[in-house]
């Protein structure tokens, strides 16, 4: 949708940054095979690498998509997202105009870049999904082609707590703009089905697909991108999670998505609308409390485990240490047996060694006994030879 001119019109070169994990090289590689091969007109290049530097130097539009893949059951408040490193490389490495889309859920997480150098003006998140959704519950409500509703607002943040606004919505028919309040006679449908359905779209939509709805996620932040940067229709506006300029009597600062129209490449949050209704904030404030709840009770189930592992793994190294404990006594008493038996050992030794010492007492007593009879018996030979008197010549 990028390389064919949908995001940026059919006029703009683009080059791809392309980043992804390293155990997703080889896939990144196959998607930068498959551009290459449909020889896009407006591609000029494509940069595919798992190093986040690379990825994000010099870049002018960041699409953030990363995050934890959805689970049946997750809201947006259950996920982590992974744009850390993303945004610490932004803030040093891309382009001083660079326009960030935060996709992913938790979208807010853009707080990341708040005191970056790049603008707060420049850095959004995606309500339109949310804000396409709502035109196309009315579109197939009404029965008319979905280009033919426009001005829906989303309110909020981008959860389950968001609130579909559809009081200044208005449809186009034979007789002109008409707003959908007069065309819709359900008003159980506009002030509950209507909304709830917005709100837990994406948990829906996951139970029917068993996976992520990326299509229409893809169209939204193509559609995002190209009204910030081209401009959105006159007397049109979309909607954009942005930073709070105090509009609308929600507090300076804080991130929240706002009715904005786009000119020159900036966004603007559409004022004389009035205060939101009433409906709006209890909406939201009933969606945090019970967000709240539901993540108390998910942190108090997660204890729960981790008491119930806690003790598992007690009782395991607990019986391991009575194992070796076991094992260590065993061996002590081995030692001290065997000590017991080197020191009768070397007791016999050493009376081994005393009887030694005397029985050669005895014998060098008895050499000495026989060396000394020894002399005599040759000092008594020497003197009989020469007594011996000499013989006489016949």
């Amino acid at each position: 949708m990028i390389a064919s001119g949908v995001m940026l019109g059919a006029e703009q070169p683009v080059i791809l940054h392309l980043l992804d994990i390293p155990s997703a090289a080889e896939a990144l590689n196959g998607v930068k095979m498959e551009l290459v091969d449909a020889a896009f007109p407006l591609l000029k290049g494509v940069v595919a690498t798992t190093d986040v530097v690379e990825a994000c130097t010099g870049v002018n539009i960041a699409v953030m998509i990363g995050g934890f893949p959805r689970e049946e059951g997750m809201e947006a408040n259950d996920f982590m997202s992974i744009y850390k490193s993303q945004a610490l490389a932004l803030r040093k490495h891309a382009a001083a105009n660079c326009k960030i889309l935060v996709v992913d859920d938790p979208a807010n997480t853009s707080v990341l870049f708040s005191k970056s150098s790049i603008p707060e003006k420049n850095i959004t998140c995606l309500t339109r999904l949310d804000h396409n959704r709502a035109l196309g519950q009315i579109s197939e409500t009404l029965n008319v082609p979905v280009s033919d509703v426009k001005n829906v607002i989303v309110w909020g943040n981008r959860s389950s707590t968001l609130y579909p606004d559809m009081k200044y919505a208005t449809v186009k028919t034979p007789y002109g703009e008409k707003p959908v309040l007069e065309l819709v006679a359900d008003d159980a449908w506009l002030h509950a089905e209507f909304i709830t359905t917005i709100q837990q779209r994406d948990s829906e939509s996951f139970k029917a697909c068993k996976f992520s709805g990326a299509m229409s996620a893809a169209n939204s932040a193509c559609d995002h991108i190209h009204d910030w940067v081209i401009g959105t229709p006159e007397g049109t506006w979309v909607s954009m999670g942005v930073y709070s300029d105090g509009s609308h009597s929600v507090p300076a600062g804080r991130f929240y998505s706002f009715p904005a129209i786009c000119r020159n490449g900036e966004w603007s949050i559409v004022q004389d609308l009035g205060t939101p209704t009433l409906a709006i904030f209890q909406s939201e404030d009933e969606g945090n409390i019970r967000q709240m709840k539901e993540r108390l009770e998910m942190i108090s189930n997660r204890l729960n485990k981790m008491e119930i592992r806690a003790g598992t793994e007690l009782r395991y190294h607990s019986s391991i240490f009575d194992e070796l404990e076991g094992r260590a006594n065993l061996a002590f008493e081995n030692i001290c047996n065997k000590i017991e038996f080197l020191e009768r050992e070397i007791a016999n030794l050493e009376s081994n060694l005393a009887k030694a010492q005397v029985y050669l007492h005895g014998a060098f007593q008895e050499v000495a006994k026989w060396r000394q009879l020894y002399w005599n018996l040759r000092s008594r030979v020497i003197l009989s030879r020469v007594s011996v008197p000499a013989p006489h010549a016949a």
